[in-house]
This record gives structure tokens, C-alpha cells and sequence, in this order.
């Protein structure tokens, strides 16, 4: 999944005692990686999958905040500040 101009690559592996690892790989062109495994564990996989995008969707605002100069081609479709 695309999200403000990073790559979002949930996965969820089967872990311990019938649970799915809730796991992430975070990518920009240009950017190191940013791997993240067991954010969570769920009986369910699909479950785990949205997890990790909707933590890979707060770690980018997060990381967006500390650098916005890493999205500012991406600054035009921003509402004014």
C-alpha cells in the first residue's frame, strides 16, 4: 500500500500458539528501510495485516513530523497551515 509517498508491506506469519505476527516493512526511494516484526499477535491474519498498516500509517506522520522536508513534493495536496 502507498501512503504519503512511502511503501507499506504488512505481513502476517504464522507465530506461537495458533496466533499471526502482525509485521511491517516501511520503504521510501531513497530511504533506508524501516523493518518492525511482532508489532502485535492475533488469532486472526487479517486482523494482523490491518494492524500493521494502521501502525505503518502513524509511524509515517510520526517520521513526517520529525523531517517534513522528506514529503515535500508531496506538500501541494496539504491543507494550509
Amino acid at each position: 500500500m502507498d501512503y504519503a509517498g512511502y511503501v507499506l508491506t504488512a505481513t502476517a506469519p504464522p507465530a506461537h500458539a495458533h496466533l499471526y505476527s502482525a509485521d511491517l516493512l516501511v520503504e521510501r526511494q531513497g530511504h533506508p528501510k524501516h523493518s518492525v516484526r511482532g508489532l502485535d499477535y492475533f488469532y486472526d491474519a487479517a486482523q494482523a495485516l490491518m494492524y500493521s498498516i494502521e501502525w505503518g500509517r502513524l509511524w509515517v506522520k510520526s517520521n513526517v513530523r520529525k523531517h517534513p522536508e522528506a514529503t515535500h513534493e508531496h506538500s501541494h495536496s496539504r491543507s494550509r497551515r
